[in-house]
């Protein structure tokens, strides 16, 4: 059993919205497999935040304020727990936070993306500037992370790509559904044999079209 540092802005053991439920059903997979997860806390809303975001788009124009050096330096200065007392440091998603950990414990970063892959899929008109910064702040992230796992070998190959990071650090673990065992007990109790019953879904996508709805 290990003592795993959890890093996320909101908690993990209540949240379960949070990054589409990940954040919270990250953490009960961990502990399920028998490990003890802490919440790490650190300041995401303060008003320096609010206030460093305005100026970061004084200096960078349209972008990702998260993906910057700034929002880095606010939310790991806002960490006051001594990481050293954990195992390791588990940390889905929050590229800044984990680009300005100072640790000499292992850092395993958990995410779905990389910068080149978000410009125009996700980001839209972002200037040169901001990134440039995002680049800069994400090949931070996975050089200071002792292991990067992405949800998709689609996320992995570009950050093998364009970071030149060792295959070796790299692992893909694909989300899950984020849905409790109580929910799909009646779906895993199915006669799949007989194709007796009906499952009825909720397909759900902000972005209809690019999630494969039709």
């Amino acid at each position: 059993m290990m003592n795993i540092g959890y890093i996320s802005p909101t908690n993990p053991f209540v949240d379960k919205k949070g990054w589409s439920g990940t954040y919270y059903n990250v953490r009960e997979a961990l502990e399920l497999a028998g490990h003890k997860v802490e919440w790490i806390q650190y300041d995401s809303n303060s008003l320096f935040l609010k206030i460093f975001n305005k100026i970061y788009k004084l200096i960078y124009g349209n972008g990702s304020f998260t993906h910057s050096r700034l929002s880095s330096w606010l939310k790991v200065n806002s960490i006051h727990t001594q990481l050293e007392n954990y195992d390791l440091i588990f940390v889905p998603g929050q590229v800044d936070v984990v680009a300005g950990l100072k640790t000499q414990k292992p850092i395993i970063y958990y995410t779905d993306g990389t910068v080149p892959l978000m410009i125009d899929y996700y980001w839209f008109n972002f200037t040169k500037r901001a990134i440039d910064e995002a680049e800069k702040l994400e090949l931070k992230a996975v050089k200071n992370a002792s292991i990067n796992i992405y949800a998709s070998n689609w996320a992995r190959s570009s950050a093998i790509k364009e970071y030149k990071i060792n295959k070796s650090k790299t692992e893909v673990l694909p989300f899950g559904a984020n849905l409790a065992y109580e929910d799909t007990d009646n779906i895993s109790s199915m006669d799949k044999n007989s194709g007796e019953g009906i499952i009825n879904i909720i397909f759900s996508g902000v972005d209809w079209k690019r999630k494969g709805g039709r």
